[in-house]
Formats: structure tokens, sequence, C-alpha cells
């Protein structure tokens, strides 16, 4: 974590939370373009015992806070990534 090391939300974003997007198209777009070869869809319930925020400048983009194993039990599909979509 280069910036925002004083920040205690970022610290807590970057040691505790998980990245997702809420759009599948355009994280496997962000997902391609970084290099990254899999991507999970998350089957959010509820009544939940984590927590989702919205982050960032990107209005599709959310951190989920919670119990690990919890979060991993919430992965409904593992996906191949491939840009553009169905290469």
């Amino acid at each position: 974590m280069r910036f925002n090391r004083h920040d205690s939300d970022a610290v807590r974003r970057w040691n505790a939370g998980v990245s997702v997007y809420d759009d599948f198209e355009h994280a496997s777009r962000l997902a391609a373009d970084a290099g990254f070869e899999w991507i999970a869809t998350l089957t959010l319930r509820v009544p939940t015992s984590y927590e989702v925020s919205q982050y960032g400048r990107d209005p599709r983009h959310y951190t989920i806070f919670g119990d690990p194993e919890e979060l991993m039990a919430l992965v409904s599909e593992v996906h191949h990534v491939s840009w553009p979509l169905g290469d």
C-alpha cells in the first residue's frame, strides 16, 4: 500500500477488505487489463453478517468485510478471464 498509510479506513480496506464490482463484464475487463486469469462471482445473502461499502471513483466498486470463511462460502462461480468477452 503506497498511499494513505495514515488513513485508518484505507488501511482497513487494504488489510481486511475484499474488492468487488457489481458488474461482471466491467470486472472481467479490469481483471484482464490487470493480468488476472480468474474471476469469482459472489452471491450475497440477506440478512448479512458482513459489511458492504461503496468506495472509490468507480461507482461499481465495493469493498466487503467479513469472516473469511463466510466470504468464501459466498463464491457461487469461478470463471476464466478473457477479454474481450467470449475470446
